[in-house]
């Protein structure tokens, strides 16, 4: 952003970003899993167990149920044992089957003993 009209631009705070001509440092919104009490400040991660999809300064939201995130997380992976899309619904593995890692994978089929 370039302000005052300033000769050359400055970089926006930590974790944001802002559009091609950018005038203001209001103007430098949070990156996606990141937020800020309002833009042109330094944003925070959001935290294990949280995500926020979208720029800008809206709150982090909880994982729904079954799936998790680390920091500064964008969406929420589905959790070991469960299955779906990243970012949606996470439904348990069916009896004889298991998933270990986290994440949209599959479950997978027991072995036979």
């Amino acid at each position: 952003w370039s302000g005052n009209g300033a000769a050359t631009c400055a970089a926006c705070p930590s974790q944001t970003s802002s559009p091609e001509g950018s005038d203001e440092v209001t103007d430098c919104t949070c990156l996606v899993g990141y937020t800020a009490a309002s833009d042109g400040l330094q944003c925070s991660a959001c935290g294990v167990g949280t995500f926020k999809g979208a720029v800008g300064t809206a709150a982090c939201e909880t994982c729904p149920a079954n799936s998790e995130s680390g920091p500064g997380s964008a969406l929420c992976l589905c959790s070991a044992g469960f299955t779906g899309n990243d970012g949606g619904l996470c439904t348990p593995c069916a009896v004889g089957e298991y998933k270990a890692a986290v994440g949209s994978g599959s479950c997978t089929a027991c072995p036979l003993h």
